[in-house]
């Protein structure tokens, strides 16, 4: 202090006589000059006002009173220029205690001294201007504050307080609330700090600047709350949010973590940068349709609603719980991690250099996707019922050597382009379903390029390996069943003689099994133009059964049709005619299966392609056997 105080504790014998004579309930202050508080001939009557007491400040011009211990019923500082500064007591003294303040002066607490502490209890209304200059503590069991109350500057607001009234910082330093405030308005700037790191904020006004900043912890608490501003927070720092907050300007977690309570809605934009964003623990936290939470950093727990979770830079946002609805976004070299989520009825857009990181526990039903989506290697993916992708699901990478798989849920239906690039023995891209259940590829779906067949399959699709200008591969895994049923199609490529130019179906040793049915196309592609006598094993596995319903091969020379050859094990095409049980050789065998064919009724013996089994038929084989196949 600058000035010399007059003695906190003597009262002289004048104020002994008045405050025996004169019971007065109001009190003010007389002394022209800064005076002490607690010395009884500086008030008119000349009595220290007590619990039950208005203490006014009133009168003109700037003037300072020093009060350090008391207990005070009502303090008015009638006056606006007029000071109360609580000042620090002697060690273990009682604090300045006041039941209501109001008015235009100003209420200073403590004197920004360092190594002096000073403190006031408020029971009731404050409705004034209250400074804190540092180092000071205004404490309330439950006070309110009234519309024209603000308390601003550097120091320690405890216990409960209810609005409308403002708690600021405008400059450097930190102003402490601890334990409830209700209805408030808190503001920060200039450089200052609001800790609310012990705090739970309710139905307030949370005002936010580029040069202001919040500390909370783990016993942060913000509910039915106004933010205004970019709220930041800060690396290191926690923050509970209950129902009912509203972000105008949106949350910026820089290396923070948001707890979400049930039912918390988010209807803007929450940017993570290394920071994390926590849904409620057996609730749901709702993303409405205008709500965007983008950046790097992690997203967990259960969420709902239409909103947005974006990465649109380089860099990593990760979602790992479950989400019904919503918009799911990766492009610009950013990275949406989604090991462990699942998701039901969403959206997946794959936008220009945007990358998706999936697992075991990754799922997607009743979902769109938009753009090709891969599933990369050292990655899985798991559909259920309901998933749309018009541009297909590439599995797999074949530069890369680790394996990518794409998990189907028993009795569901694959209707989607689906791509394995597994390399060239297509042992890195798996499609599969548990061995002991069944899945299908739907009438909608196409399984295409090279890779691992796994499981029980039903075929109401297509499956046609060739994908783009790469003869396809797909491996029948051990114990692996598919089954072409009526509607399915096989459709295989034949673009040169070699095994690595036509497309083939194999099988990983003796037990798979291929049921057939439906239907079988052939078609020779690039322009190749097979010789006579060419033969093309398109499939091989551990055990074949039936036939395909149906075979269309493309036209050849003179020398075909080209037929099919079914053996236990192999279907073989052959491009001759009357080498009927494709051995290579025309001999009384030939003539043989012809005539079963044609008995049959088997399309494969309509050799003159009229539509008919007829006598010309045999004369077109007759003619056939004659020319030979070379």
């Amino acid at each position: 202090m600058s000035k010399t105080r007059p003695s906190v504790y003597a009262i002289s014998a004048l104020g002994l006589v008045a405050s025996a004579g004169l019971a007065q309930s109001t009190f003010r202050w007389a002394s022209p000059v800064d005076g002490d508080f607690e010395v009884a001939a500086n008030w008119l009557p000349a009595v220290v006002p007590g619990a039950t007491d208005t203490a006014v400040l009133g009168g003109v011009g700037a003037y300072t009173v020093f009060a350090a211990v008391g207990d005070v019923g009502v303090i008015d500082l009638a006056n606006p220029d007029a000071t109360l500064q609580i000042v620090p007591g002697p060690s273990g003294s009682p604090t300045f205690a006041v039941g209501d303040v109001m008015g235009s002066g100003v209420l200073q607490i403590g004197t920004g001294v360092f190594g002096e502490s000073a403190r006031m209890n408020l029971r009731g209304l404050l409705d004034a201007t209250v400074v804190l200059p540092g180092r000071a503590v205004l404490y309330s069991g439950d006070a309110r504050l009234g519309p024209s109350a603000v308390i601003s500057g550097r120091g320690m607001v405890e216990g409960t307080w209810s609005g409308p009234g403002t708690l600021r910082i405008d400059g450097p330093g930190l102003l402490d609330l601890d334990v409830r405030f209700e209805g408030v308005t808190l503001h920060s700037s200039g450089g200052g700090t609001l800790n609310i790191n012990r705090a739970v904020v309710t139905d307030a006004t949370i005002e936010s600047t580029a040069d202001g900043a919040y500390v909370s912890g783990e016993s942060t608490v913000v509910e039915r709350c106004v933010f205004t501003g970019l709220y930041r927070v800060q690396p290191g720092n926690t923050i509970n949010l209950g129902g009912g907050n509203v972000f105008e300007d949106g949350l910026h977690v820089d290396g923070g973590q948001v707890r979400v309570w049930d039912g918390q809605a988010f209807d803007s934009t929450v940017r993570l940068d290394a920071g994390s964003l926590v849904g409620p623990i057996g609730g749901v936290a709702l993303l409405e349709s205008g709500g965007l939470i983008t950046g790097t950093g992690s997203v967990s727990a259960a969420w709902a609603g239409d909103g947005t979770i974006a990465i649109d830079e380089p860099g990593t946002l990760g979602f790992g719980g479950e989400c019904t609805g919503g918009t799911f976004r990766a492009s610009n070299g950013g990275t949406l991690d989604l090991e462990g989520a699942r998701l039901t009825g969403a959206t997946i857009e794959v936008g220009d250099g945007g990358l998706f990181q999936t697992n075991t526990a990754t799922s997607f039903t009743e979902t769109t996707i938009l753009g090709q989506f891969r599933v990369r290697p050292d990655n899985q993916l798991t559909l259920g019922e309901g998933v749309v992708a018009d541009d297909g699901i590439v599995v797999g990478d074949s530069s890369v050597i680790a394996i990518a798989e794409l998990s189907v849920l028993p009795e569901t239906a694959i209707n989607a382009p689906v791509i394995l690039d597994g390399g060239i023995a297509g042992t890195r891209s798996v499609l599969r379903t548990l061995p002991s259940r069944r899945a299908r590829i739907g009438t909608g779906g196409v399984v295409s390029g090279r890779g691992q067949l796994q499981g029980r399959w039903f075929l109401d699709g297509t499956l046609a390996p060739r994908e783009g200008s790469q003869a396809g591969l797909i491996r029948l895994w051990v114990d692996t069943i598919l089954s072409v049923e009526a509607t399915g199609r096989v459709e295989m490529s034949i673009a040169g003689a070699d095994e690595s130019e036509f497309d083939r179906i194999v099988g990983a040793g003796p037990t798979p099994e291929l049921r057939l049915g439906g239907t079988l196309g052939v078609r020779f592609a690039d322009g190749f133009e097979p010789a006579a006598g060419d033969r093309f094993e398109i499939v091989s596995v551990g055990t074949i059964e039936g036939e395909f319903a149906a075979v269309e091969i493309d036209p050849v020379a003179a020398v075909g049709p080209a037929h099919v050859v079914y053996s236990g094990d192999a279907i073989t095409v052959v491009v001759c005619a009357a080498d009927r049980d494709g051995d290579g050789e025309l001999t009384i065998f030939d003539f043989l299966e012809f005539q079963n064919q044609f008995d049959a009724g088997d399309a494969q013996a309509d050799l003159d392609a009229d539509g008919a089994l007829t006598i010309f038929d045999f004369l077109v084989f007759q003619n056939r056997f004659a020319a030979g196949c070379g």
